[in-house]
């Protein structure tokens, strides 16, 4: 056992202890990326957030406007994450309201929906029954 303690193995409920899960991960219990050690998790995921951003702003006309004159590559820290600006439900719904001919997913969408983008995007959408 070491100082993190033992963990529960999702499949057996034995007792594993921290250091054990990356030999769990090759077999085959965990995927490898699940069990990284918590800050390695953190760093990756830290990484990729300026991609994440930037892909957002090209690929979507919404978050090209909401995120217009954020610097992508600077937002690599949930501080700097927590500074975006946050889309509101009733904003969502009345930009979907105000594009519906044009795309129904009000400009959020980076892959659209088959035939508004050269016949490619989803083919298939599931929604809500009900409102926002």
């Amino acid at each position: 056992m070491t100082e993190t303690g033992p963990q529960a193995s999702p499949r057996t409920g034995e007792r594993q202890t921290q250091a054990a899960l990356p030999a769990l991960a090759t077999a085959g219990f965990y995927d490898a990326l699940e069990a990284r050690q918590p800050a390695e998790r953190e760093a990756a995921l830290m990484a990729s957030l300026p991609g994440h951003i930037a892909q957002a702003q090209r690929g979507t006309s919404a978050f090209a406007e909401s995120l217009s004159g954020v610097d992508a590559a600077s937002i690599t820290s949930r501080g700097a994450l927590a500074q975006l600006p946050v889309i509101r439900k009733h904003e969502l719904l009345a930009r979907q309201t105000a594009l519906r001919a044009q795309d129904p997913f009000g400009g959020f969408s980076a892959i659209g929906w088959r035939g508004l983008r050269a016949g490619q995007g989803a083919r298939r959408v599931f929604q809500s029954p009900g409102p926002i």
